[in-house]
Formats: C-alpha cells, sequence, structure tokens
C-alpha cells in the first residue's frame, strides 16, 4: 500500500496591487496652505492684526485639509474645498489690492488665489459627475 503522493494545493493569483495615490494634484494647496498662513501669522506679528491672523491661518488651513483630502483619496471633495477657499481669497484680496495697489501682501495673495482657483476649478469640474 502507497500513499497518494503529497501535492501543494494550488495558489491563486493575485491581482496586482493599484498604484499608491500619491497625492500630486494636492502640492499647489498645500503651498497655498503655507503660504496663507505663514502671511497671517507676519500680517499679526508686524500690525498686531487679529484679521490677519485669523483670515490667513483660517484660510489656510482650509487648504491645508483641501490638499489632506485630496491626498486621502478624495479628490473631488478636496478640489471643490479648494476652490470655495480660493474664492473666499480671492474676493477679500481683491478688494484690498483694489483700495492700496500695493503688491505685498493683497497683490500677491490675489495671485495666489487666482492660480489656486483657476486650478482647482478645473480639477473640480474633471472629477464632477
Amino acid at each position: 500500500f502507497q500513499p497518494p503522493p503529497r501535492t501543494a494545493p494550488p495558489i491563486p493569483p493575485v491581482a496586482p496591487a493599484p498604484p499608491p495615490n500619491m497625492g500630486g494634484s494636492a502640492h499647489l494647496n498645500y503651498a497655498a496652505g503655507a503660504l496663507c498662513s505663514v502671511g497671517g501669522a507676519v500680517g499679526f506679528l508686524k500690525k498686531r492684526s487679529m484679521m490677519s491672523l485669523a483670515g490667513g491661518c483660517g484660510l489656510g488651513g482650509l487648504y491645508l485639509v483641501s490638499a489632506a483630502t485630496i491626498s486621502g483619496g478624495k479628490d473631488k471633495e478636496g478640489h471643490a474645498l479648494a476652490l470655495a477657499t480660493s474664492t473666499a481669497l480671492v474676493a477679500t484680496m481683491g478688494q484690498r489690492f483694489i483700495a492700496t495697489r500695493k503688491f505685498m501682501p493683497a497683490g500677491m495673495m490675489l495671485g495666489v488665489g487666482l492660480l489656486a482657483g483657476a486650478y482647482n476649478g478645473k480639477k473640480t469640474a474633471d472629477w464632477w459627475d
């Protein structure tokens, strides 16, 4: 009497892992968030402006949340939040730039808001169902 030969169970095929979400489209929002936050802090330190601190850190925080949301794989939601944040930044800094005609800080932050708004507007439209 001979026992049946031992064979290993078949190994099921393994599907390749999906590529990781690198969050490359979040870089602009991380940068805009840092610029807004630092700008708000500098405005507070130079002029003791609580509005600069609250506005800069508030909008900067929203940009950072949008970037983290995009990096987490929720591109549509993250870009939509960044688009809304850019709209608020353009509205406030646009008014300030028209009133003062100064590049720093109003003109620069207006440019950041316009750039971020255009980019996030396009990405929101791309991800919209």
